[in-house]
C-alpha cells in the first residue's frame, strides 16, 4: 500500500533553507510565505519545479489562502522559524515589556493562528534557545498542542551534532497529530550519529581570494574590504586566535582596559580543524566575530558563510542585492541539513520510512 505524502507549506520562509532540508527528505513544500520580496529569487531557485513564494504578511493570512496548498490524501505540514530578533541573546531587549515592543513581536502567536486554521498533522518549528522562556511560549503556545490531541517534542540542540560544520544553539519544535499512527514516540534526539566535517573540509577547496575581491568562475565567493589597520590586524592574527595575538599598537582603546578581557569572540581568525563558530549576519566583517579567514587575510567570503550554513554550493543567490543583504539572507536562515534531519525524524519515527541521510 502506498504511503501518503506530507505535502505543506513554510511560513517565514526566508530565502529557503527550510524548505530545502525538508524536501531533500521527503517532505513536499509547496509554497514559503515571507514579507521580504528579496527572498524570492534565492527560494523559488528560477526552478519550473521550486515551491511558490508568496510575498504577504502572515498577519494578514486567511484559510482561503492556504487550502490550495494542502492536497487530498496526504499529511498536512506547516513549518516554520519565525524571526528571531525579541528573542535572540545578540539584542539589547533587557525586559518582556522590551521585546513586547519588538516590530516582530507577536508572530509566534500568529504561527499558531494559522496552525489552529488548517489543524496539520504535523507541525515543526525552529527558533533561538531563549524562545523557550517566553511567556507566550510556556503558557499559551505548549498548552494549545496539549489541548489538540497533539504528541510534541522541543528541544535546544547544536546544530554540529546534526552534522553541520558550525556551533549554533537552536530551539526544535516538532508536533504530531495522536491520529498519526507512533504518534507518541516523537522524540528530538539531542545528537544524531552524524560526524561534523570541520572548516577545512567545508570551504578548503574554494580558490584562494584577496581582501575587496571575488572569485571569477564564483561571484559569490566575494570577501569585503578591509581597512588599512585591520590589514594590520588580521595579519597578526593566529588561526584560532582573536585580538589578544596582537601587539598593543593594533589594540582598540577598549582592549586595554580590565573590561575588554570580555570580548573574546571579536577579531579572530576561524579554525579550519574544528567547526566554525555561530554564523551571524554579519559574518563577512572581520571585526563582528572570528570571522576571519583561517589563512588568508581576509574575512569569509559569502560563499564559505553560504557552505557552513549547510547551502548546496549550487543554491543561488540574488548578488544584485549587495554584499550585506545576501550576508543577512545567509546569516538569517535555517541550516538545510538541520531542516533535512528535523524531516528525517518525521519518516523515520512516524511513517516508518527509511532514512534520507
Amino acid at each position: 500500500m502506498k504511503k501518503k505524502r506530507i505535502v505543506g507549506i513554510d511560513l517565514f520562509c526566508g530565502i529557503g533553507g527550510l524548505t530545502n532540508g525538508l524536501v531533500k527528505s521527503g517532505i513536499e513544500i509547496l509554497a514559503g510565505f515571507d514579507i521580504d520580496e528579496t527572498c524570492r529569487k534565492s527560494f523559488e531557485q528560477k526552478l519550473n519545479n521550486s515551491p511558490k513564494f508568496i510575498k504577504k504578511d502572515i498577519r494578514e493570512l486567511e484559510k482561503n489562502d492556504l487550502l490550495s496548498f494542502f492536497l487530498q490524501n496526504t499529511y498536512k505540514i506547516i513549518a516554520g522559524c519565525a524571526p528571531c530578533q525579541p528573542y535572540s541573546s545578540h539584542q539589547k531587549l533587557k525586559s518582556f515589556s522590551e521585546r513586547m515592543k519588538h516590530d516582530s513581536y507577536g508572530l509566534i502567536e500568529q504561527y499558531l493562528r494559522i496552525v489552529n486554521l488548517i489543524k496539520p498533522e504535523f507541525v515543526i518549528m525552529e527558533n533561538v534557545s531563549n524562545l523557550k522562556n517566553d511567556p507566550f511560549f510556556k503558557d499559551n503556545f505548549l498548552n494549545y498542542f496539549m489541548e489538540n490531541n497533539y504528541h510534541f517534542d522541543y528541544k535546544d540542540v547544536n546544530i554540529a551534532d546534526y552534522g553541520a560544520p558550525q556551533r549554533r544553539k537552536r530551539l526544535l519544535f516538532i508536533a504530531v497529530s495522536k491520529d498519526i499512527p507512533n504518534a507518541e514516540n516523537i522524540m528530538i534526539p539531542k545528537k544524531i550519529n552524524a560526524k561534523s566535517k570541520n572548516v577545512f573540509d567545508v570551504i578548503g577547496h574554494l580558490p584562494i581570494i584577496s581582501d575587496g575581491s571575488s572569485d571569477i568562475k564564483d561571484p559569490l565567493h566575494t570577501s569585503a574590504k578591509l581597512s588599512e589597520l585591520n590589514k594590520k590586524r588580521i595579519i597578526a592574527s593566529k588561526e584560532g586566535g582573536t585580538w589578544k595575538d596582537w601587539p598593543e599598537s593594533l589594540l582598540l582603546d577598549c582592549y586595554k582596559k580590565p573590561s575588554g578581557a570580555t570580548y573574546t569572540s571579536v577579531y579572530g581568525r576561524i579554525k579550519r580543524t574544528d567547526v566554525a563558530p555561530t554564523l551571524t549576519t554579519q559574518f563577512t566583517r572581520y571585526g563582528t566575530g572570528r570571522y576571519g579567514h583561517y589563512e588568508q587575510n581576509r574575512a569569509l567570503s559569502l560563499r564559505e558563510g553560504a557552505l557552513l550554513q549547510t547551502f548546496p554550493e549550487n543554491y543561488f543567490f540574488d548578488l544584485s542585492l549587495g554584499m550585506t543583504s545576501v550576508a543577512r539572507q545567509i546569516g538569517n536562515a535555517v541550516p538545510p541539513i538541520l531542516a533535512e534531519k528535523i524531516g528525517n525524524i518525521i519518516f523515520n519515527k512516524m511513517l516508518g520510512e527509511t532514512t534520507h541521510d
